[in-house]
């Protein structure tokens, strides 16, 4: 494939799609009866997502709950909130751009908003969002 054939990508796309390619295939990694080789590059796996995550999106990248959005991989999360969409296994960080495209498919299940102290549920129906 030539240059010009290659699709133009930034460095945040492109690991934007490792991370949901690992989403999607990597879960095996965690489950029962995985050899220790596998548990290694499981974490291995971790530890280079984080790396690269914190080399493109800065050191706060690196914090679960206001860090990187789980959605796209391409922006950082809303300070202090988490956001339950529909086909979805767990709360997750999610940036302003993703929490309008899920609000505007009517996909929010629920938001946890951090009161400084603890996680609050808030159900969808009674968010004001």
């Amino acid at each position: 494939m030539s240059k010009k054939e290659r699709p133009e990508m930034t460095r945040k796309e492109a690991l934007a799609v490792l991370h949901k390619i690992y989403n999607a295939v990597g879960w095996h990694l965690l489950s029962d009866g995985v050899s220790e080789e596998e548990k290694a590059l499981n974490k291995q796996a971790f530890a280079a997502f984080l790396t690269l995550d914190v080399a493109l999106h800065g050191e706060q990248a690196k914090y679960y709950s206001d860090g990187l959005c789980r959605l796209c991989y391409l922006r950082m999360g809303m300070e202090g909130i988490l956001v339950h969409a529909k086909g979805q296994s767990f709360r997750e960080p999610c940036c302003t751009t993703c929490f309008e495209q899920l609000k505007t498919e009517n996909k929010i299940e629920s938001i946890a908003v951090w009161d400084g102290d603890d996680w609050a549920e808030k159900g969808a129906p009674l968010c004001n969002y």
